[in-house]
């Protein structure tokens, strides 16, 4: 989803709500760690803040 760009916030709430069902801790960091990767704003952070970021992505979603 994120490879092929035109992203919406529709597509981005599927992709969380499904990323949500996910019952393995491990397997879900894999999925958003990979998106994170994939973002062009996470470029240029630091392991430190990377890690920060996501972890303010994930708590946003828990919040939903």
């Amino acid at each position: 989803m994120v490879d092929r760009g035109g992203v919406t916030d529709a597509s981005l709430d599927a992709f969380f709500q499904s990323v949500s069902e996910i019952t393995s801790s491990y397997d879900k960091q894999r999925v958003l760690r990979r998106v994170v990767d994939r973002l062009s704003a996470t470029r240029g952070l630091g392991s430190h803040d990377e890690h920060r970021a996501l972890a303010a992505l994930v708590r946003s979603e828990v919040r939903r």
